[in-house]
């Protein structure tokens, strides 16, 4: 058998796919181990050798949040996958324009990499998020908008109480008519048209996550530190 056969006979087939840059973690001087959130293949890590380095071979440097396309080989008997190939879209270059936006990104990426599994395929999930980085990116979104996006999160996993049941139901202070009447907008709106509700409405809506997520994370997530931090 000669060389060419022998190397091209065990070469891993290149996977392309749609991806959302959950955050990177600085590996040596410019190599990263990224965490990625794919719309076919679930969520995910791999390894980017000099990813922080510009490439003409691999295309854009890594950065998250980020929506991208990207090229992976994956290796099913291994912890990472290896990221060959990176396409950042033109628009997330916006995000942190808005230091409120990019903050709120930052959130929905990370409540994501807490409630979805590994190598779980989420399309739904995928294409909510990428509604909701995309109108961050055009300074479109609100808070009503993420608190849909915490709701349908919390439907697709199977955590989010029955809205549909009697108010009294809900095991919230203040829970009313009104917020329960919100939250079922919130939930059944598509993610890009999302209708606005009143702050003190929606800080009640809130709790219905926030409950999940002290259930699952002990101590505050980084991005809710970085926004109280720049006081947004």
């Amino acid at each position: 058998m000669s060389s060419y056969t022998r190397k091209t006979t065990f070469k891993r087939p290149l996977c392309h796919d749609e991806a959302i840059i959950m955050s990177f973690v600085r590996y040596g001087e410019a190599d990263c181990i990224v965490r990625l959130f794919c719309k076919e293949k679930g969520r995910l890590s791999a390894f980017a050798k000099n990813g922080l380095k510009p490439s003409k071979q691999r295309g854009s440097v890594v950065q998250a949040p980020a929506r991208a396309q990207v090229g992976l080989i994956v290796r099913p008997h291994a912890n990472l996958s290896q990221l060959v190939h990176l396409d950042i879209a033109s628009h997330v270059f916006s995000l942190s324009d808005n230091l409120r936006f990019w903050g709120w990104a930052c959130y929905a990426v990370e409540i994501v990499e807490l409630f979805i599994p590994e190598y779980e395929p989420a399309p739904h999930v995928f294409e909510w998020l990428d509604v909701l980085l995309y109108s961050f990116s055009k300074g479109q979104g609100s808070a009503s908008t993420l608190r849909a996006f915490e709701l349908k999160l919390l439907a697709h996993c199977g955590y989010l109480p029955d809205l549909s049941d009697v108010v009294e139901s809900i095991e919230l202070p203040q829970w009313n008519e009104s917020a329960n009447h919100a939250a079922l907008g919130l939930l059944m709106s598509p993610m890009d048209a999302v209708p606005d509700y009143d702050e003190p409405t929606l800080r009640i809506v809130a709790g219905i996550f926030l409950n999940q997520l002290r259930s699952h994370r002990k101590g505050p997530l980084r991005s809710v530190e970085f926004l109280k931090s720049m006081g947004v």
